[in-house]
């Protein structure tokens, strides 16, 4: 189902881009732009195997958020090389130095792009699974479409016809579309263009000022954060573990009365135009979970199918919904130690621990190491927002302890055999294994069951010694009673209890509760020398990503710095090219804010990749007014003659990419949901980003420069004074 919405929404997004390209282009340029998607699409999925990637939900959404960013270097090629062959030059010299003179930005402009995806690979956890996926995708994608744009694209470009009557509805329309556009260009963009320059300060104060208004958005808590997008499953399951040693039949007939709700609840939550009921399916299972291979019996679940939303005639009730009325059918469950519904609609992935408080808690098995256990339990489920608590520790059993006597060692006889030859009382010994048609059964020789029933048989058993005689067994041992944990969890070569309590839907902050249970915990945990304690999962991956972003966005930074700044050859005009990046960020939380979608780690994922996308444009922009500016130009007619020029490749770019990912924006399929929000990012950035380049760049460059030119004048004005 994952991999068919995500098909869907590709071949959409080809459409889409296919369209964007045809009414801006001339038609046999949108052709030959868009024959490079297929042809880089075949390179990246020749070279998957190298990379150990295969067809998967994240590697075909690699494939979607890279279908609009790699027509990029071929739209400014092709179209570099359109405007040489309308200027009249030879076909074949217009391709050459068409493809020459785009070859550095664009080259360089690829580079970005795939240095900004490269952080996505290092994450750990959940996040690190999903995100490791798409880097080894786009980046052989780009890398592809880049040779096919330089060697391949010019020479089909070379052949293009220009001032050829075109008659077609088609080409009529384009026609129609380019001219709007180049007067769109002429009587209103450049107008203000020389606006916003010639008084350049106020831009660039009312850009701050944006920039200013979206960290109060932040700041204030509006937009909120959650660690991974809330996703509703098809799934919701009640969980019971009832008190330790309970018998069998006791919890089986709790689950029952778990299923009995759930088939009242597959009678009242109907659809109301079809009559069919939401819950499709229940699966029950009493002493242990299906899927492990471990018994106990103090366990069961059941779980119910929903039926998915866009199955049904009207959206209906959420799975929070149907999990608070499965709660008020069953009350309250005598005897058991812990009972919870699980919508699981976080975190997409269905594991519980996504969104969940759960602590660590080392040291030696002891009493007082469970009494602690039991204290953070209640603890944390004195919170508001706490549905549900509980931890792994069971109650010790009782065992039997059987040592050899002092004197045992001159008899003969070891601890290994008289270990052995008590179990081969009670337990038995395999004499001979019989085939019953498709059943083994095993023959095993031990004593009377009414002898195995009673402790008092290892008063009377015989222990047999090496030579062959018997000697009675409390003459050479002893037995005493003992207890002994019924389970021993080791992480890291120490003893461990896990604790865990999940919130009762998603809008509890969980990273603001653990803060605050911290300082509390310290002090319960402090009172029993030898013991310790730390926060697993949800939390652990939440401190550990966050610190992780922070690093990788430094770095990223300085890698785009040090790449800018080789084309440019320059350590100041890099700046004006990564100026982009924070404004991209914020069309990207305008996204979310327009969407109502609450920004999640995937949202901050999509950011960091966003950086290396916002700044081909205007890399490419930057370089051109350094060219113009090498013939003899003014910086001012620079600006203003190459943001002329360069306003349809960079409006294509970035309707491009924003067309390409449409389709998985407004998919609503469960499947898509939680891949929403990086997608988000990536397409509202990289349109606010075209404004960013149009408007934000020309005015930084021309103000750099007015710095720079002051700077001269005062040391011109000094040396003049010396």
């Amino acid at each position: 189902g994952r991999l068919g919405t995500l098909a869907i929404s590709l071949l959409q997004g080809c459409g889409l881009v296919l369209i964007v390209l045809g009414l801006f282009l001339r038609p046999a340029i949108a052709f030959w732009v868009v024959v490079g998607i297929p042809v880089s699409f075949a390179g990246a999925l020749i070279v998957m195997p190298w990379f150990g990637v295969s067809a998967n939900l994240f590697s075909v959404f690699g494939f979607i958020i890279v279908l609009g960013i790699v027509v990029d270097d071929a739209i400014v090629t092709g179209e570099h090389i359109y405007s040489k062959l309308r200027a009249g030059l030879d076909p074949v010299d217009a391709a050459v130095e068409g493809a020459k003179e785009v070859a550095t930005p664009v080259t360089f402009g690829v580079l970005t792009t795939i240095v900004a995806f490269v952080p996505l690979m290092f994450f750990d956890g959940w996040w690190g699974n999903f995100t490791r996926e798409i880097p080894p995708i786009v980046a052989p994608v780009l890398l592809f479409s880049l040779i096919e744009s330089k060697l391949i694209l010019p020479s089909h470009l070379k052949s293009l016809k220009v001032g050829r009557a075109e008659v077609s509805g088609l080409a009529k329309l384009q026609k129609w579309v380019a001219d709007s556009l180049e007067t769109f260009v002429a009587k209103v963009y450049q107008p203000v263009l020389k606006l916003a320059i010639d008084h350049r300060g106020t831009t660039l104060a009312i850009f701050l000022a944006m920039g200013m208004a979206t960290i109060g958005l932040i700041q204030g808590g509006r937009m909120g954060f959650v660690n991974m997008p809330s996703v509703e499953r098809y799934q919701v399951t009640a969980m019971v573990v009832m008190a330790d040693e309970t018998p069998f039949e006791i919890t089986n007939s709790k689950v029952e009365i778990l299923e009995a709700a759930a088939r009242t609840l597959q009678e009242e939550f109907r659809d109301p135009e079809t009559g069919e009921s939401l819950i499709l399916n229940i699966l029950s299972s009493a002493g242990g979970w299906p899927g492990r291979s471990w018994v106990q019996k103090e366990s069961g679940m059941v779980s119910v199918e929903i039926m998915p939303p866009e199955e049904r005639s009207v959206r209906g009730p959420t799975n929070n919904d149907i999990a608070n009325r499965w709660r008020e059918l069953v009350g309250d469950i005598p005897g058991a130690k812990r009972f919870n519904i699980r919508t699981e609609s976080s975190g997409g992935g269905g594991r519980d621990e996504l969104n969940s408080v759960e602590v660590q808690l080392r040291g030696p098995d002891s009493k007082e190491k469970r009494r602690v256990s039991r204290e953070i339990v209640e603890l944390i489920e004195s919170y508001e927002g706490i549905a549900d608590g509980w931890d792994d520790a069971r109650a010790p059993r009782a065992e039997m302890e059987v040592s050899l006597k002092e004197r045992a060692g001159e008899l003969g006889i070891t601890q290994r055999e008289l270990g052995s030859q008590v179990r081969r009382a009670f337990f038995g010994e395999q004499a001979q294994r019989i085939q019953r048609g498709r059943d083994d059964i095993r023959v095993m020789v031990r004593l009377p069951e009414e002898s195995r029933e009673s402790l008092h048989t290892l008063d009377t058993l015989k222990v047999r010694l090496t030579d062959g005689s018997e000697v009675p067994f409390r003459s050479v041992a002893e037995a005493r009673r003992t207890e002994s944990p019924s389970n021993i969890s080791r992480i890291d070569g120490l003893q461990t209890i896990t604790i865990a309590a999940w919130p009762v839907d998603e809008t509890v902050d969980i990273i603001e509760m653990s803060e605050r249970l911290k300082p509390e915990i310290d002090l319960i945990v402090a009172g029993v020398p030898g013991l310790s304690w730390r926060y697993e999962g949800y939390i652990a991956e939440h401190k550990e990503t966050f610190l992780k972003l922070v690093a990788s966005g430094v770095a990223l930074m300085l890698v785009l710095y040090a790449l800018l700044a080789i084309p440019f050859k320059s350590l100041i005009q890099p700046f004006f090219v990564l100026v982009a990046i924070p404004f991209g960020v914020i069309g990207g939380l305008i996204g979310h804010l327009l969407l109502d979608i609450t920004p999640s780690y995937l949202s901050v994922f999509g950011m960091l990749a966003l950086a290396g996308v916002v700044v081909n444009d205007s890399l490419v922009m930057v370089d051109f007014i350094n060219q113009r500016r090498s013939v003899g130009l003014s910086v001012r007619d620079a600006v203003l003659e190459v943001g002329a020029q360069r306003f349809r490749p960079i409006l294509l770019t970035s309707l491009t990419t924003f067309a390409g990912l449409m389709p998985l924006v407004f998919d609503t399929s469960i499947q898509a949901q939680f891949l929403i929000p990086m997608a988000v990012s990536i397409a509202f950035g990289i349109l606010f980003a075209t404004v960013i380049t149009l408007f934000l760049i020309p005015c930084t460059y021309l103000a750099t420069e007015d710095i720079l030119g002051l700077f001269r004048r005062t040391k011109q004005d000094g040396q003049s004074v010396a």
